[in-house]
Parts: C-alpha cells; sequence; structure tokens
C-alpha cells in the first residue's frame, strides 16, 4: 500500500491596506500586504519566501511588480509613486498570491495640465537666426490634446500662434525665428 502525506495548508494572503485612500501627485503612497500567519519555512512556499505580485489598474501609480513576505514574517510594505493626472482617478492596487486576489481602491487628485515652463534652446538670436523652443506642462495632457496659445513682445521675432501638447505627453515643440 501507498502513503500519502498531505500538509495543512500553509498561510493565506489575507488583507492588502494602503496608507491613504486619496492622495495627490507626488505623495508619499505606502502599501502592506498581510497573511494569515508566519511566512514557514520551504516547502510552502517552494521558493522559501512569499512573493506577492503587485499591479496598478493605472498609470498614475507606479510600484515595484513583486513585494517580498519574509520567511517568519507575516506581512511587507511596498512604496509606490503617485504621478498627476489631468482629471480625478480612481485605480486599484490589486495584489496575488497563490490563488487569492485581494483589491485596494485608491482616488487620485486631478489636476488641469497648466504650463509649468518655457524652454528655448538659445538665448540670443539675430536676424535670420531660429531655433527651438519647448513648453512643458505640470500634468499629462488630456485625451485629445492640449493647445498652448504664444506670443511674442518684440515684432522681429516669428513664432507659431500656438503649439500643440499631444495627450499623455507633458511637452511641446516649436520652432522660432528672427526677422532679417
Amino acid at each position: 500500500s501507498r502513503r500519502l502525506a498531505l500538509r495543512p495548508p500553509g498561510p493565506r494572503l489575507t488583507s492588502l491596506t494602503l496608507s491613504a485612500r486619496t492622495v495627490s501627485a507626488g505623495a508619499a503612497l505606502t502599501g502592506t500586504v498581510t497573511f494569515s500567519g508566519p511566512v514557514p519555512a520551504a516547502p510552502f512556499p517552494a521558493t522559501g519566501d512569499a512573493i506577492v505580485t503587485l499591479t496598478s489598474t493605472h498609470p498614475a501609480i507606479g510600484l515595484s511588480p513583486i513585494v517580498v513576505v519574509p520567511i517568519g514574517q507575516t506581512s511587507a510594505t511596498f512604496n509606490m509613486n503617485v504621478t498627476n493626472v489631468p482629471t480625478t482617478t480612481t485605480l486599484e492596487i490589486v495584489a496575488a498570491y497563490d490563488d487569492t486576489v485581494l483589491r485596494a481602491p485608491v482616488t487620485v487628485n486631478g489636476a488641469a495640465a497648466v504650463v509649468a515652463s518655457l524652454t528655448l534652446n538659445v538665448s540670443t538670436v539675430s536676424g535670420g537666426q531660429g531655433g527651438v523652443g519647448y513648453v512643458t506642462l505640470t500634468a499629462p495632457a488630456p485625451p485629445g490634446h492640449v493647445l498652448v496659445d504664444l506670443s511674442a513682445s518684440s515684432p522681429a521675432l516669428t513664432l507659431p500662434a500656438n503649439v500643440l501638447v499631444s495627450a499623455g505627453s507633458t511637452t511641446g515643440l516649436f520652432a522660432f525665428n528672427a526677422v532679417a
């Protein structure tokens, strides 16, 4: 007769908590995954430490694809980067281990994309010379695009009436010339 040894199941992933439910760009946001008991030594899990996969349902939250809960521990904390969004957006952080998937909602406060800076590649131009200018926004342009109006304080400088910043981008590029 054959003998079959059964092992009790190891600890289960039981919670995913976030340090805040609402955040703005640049905020410090952390998450914690918790197991029902200490992670035992191999063979559960086979690798020793418990490796929990992490994802965000929106690119406004950047995070590592995994967090490791060491042998003997019940939890681990991970950091997330929060970037600006043009409109307030609710998304989810997802943690998965074995057959358990946990979700935690978080709302990222939106901020309109406004001009943060205007940069020129040259500081002086003479008649007939030109250069390139860059407009940088404070947030990615929303779907469609953003048109930034341009004007010169001197009639000796020609430039387009506006510059287009494509959806999802923060920078628009334009050319300018000095009248000869």
